[in-house]
């Protein structure tokens, strides 16, 4: 008698377990490798950016559950963007312009430069709508989600070497601290593609040097795209 309730608990457990999820297990660990790139708000010519910029972002998630399929996602992360590129972030000398002197944006695109970069990273709030379909005999189910990131800035550097010096420089982005990200992911299982885009600029120019003073000056917002992990 007791080996029957035993495996009556046992049978009823297995039910509760696949009951559970049946679209498939949240994701309460997700990591997004990007390739990141920016968009000025200017028409510009001359930009070049590097196919290995690069983004990492690490998220910690619970859910809300709104039925079987869908729920709202929320938790914290913190992410790393190294861009390459050959914006000069690291120069102060004015060139002229149209409306007056401005410092410069770009680098000569020549071998006068070996490296040239900016770094950002965020500490996040993430919140995202969430579907999940119903998992397949091998445990597999197709997953989209919708959401936001709110971030905070805790880095911005801009580095730049050459054959005779390097320069590193910290608190170089003039815009605000804030960010907020708009994302999308779709996928199946545990691996999904993702693209993402900025709806606060990232970056400004560094020095206003020109006759007018309302005359904008240039800002990027960065774009992602790339894969997510979701375990």
């Amino acid at each position: 008698m007791r080996k029957i309730s035993t495996l009556l608990l046992l049978l009823l457990g297995s039910i509760a377990g696949k009951a559970q999820h049946p679209n498939g297990p949240p994701a309460e660990f997700i990591y997004d490798l990007t390739y990141d790139f920016l968009i000025p708000t200017q028409e510009m010519s001359g930009l070049s950016q590097q196919w290995f910029s690069n983004g990492h972002t690490f998220s910690f998630m619970g859910e809300v559950p709104f039925n079987e399929a869908s729920g709202l996602g929320y938790g914290f992360g913190f992410s790393v963007h190294n861009l390459h590129n050959n914006l000069a972030f690291t120069e102060v000398e004015p060139r002229p312009s149209p409306v007056g002197n401005v410092a410069p944006l770009t680098l000569a695109a020549d071998s006068s430069y070996n490296i040239n970069e900016q770094n950002l990273s965020y500490l996040e709030i993430p919140l995202e709508f969430r579907y999940r379909g119903k998992s397949s005999r091998k445990g597999g189910f197709f997953r989209m989600s919708l959401g936001a990131r709110f971030g905070y800035r805790v880095l911005s550097a801009a580095y730049h070497r050459d054959e005779d010096h390097a320069i590193r420089q910290y608190r170089v982005h003039t815009t605000s601290p804030w960010r907020i990200q708009t994302y999308f992911r779709i996928g199946y299982g545990k691996v999904t593609f993702f693209a993402g885009y900025d709806v606060l600029p990232n970056m400004e120019a560094l020095y206003r040097h020109s006759i007018s003073l309302d005359s904008p000056l240039q800002q990027y917002h960065m774009a992602s795209a790339g894969v997510s992990l979701l375990l």
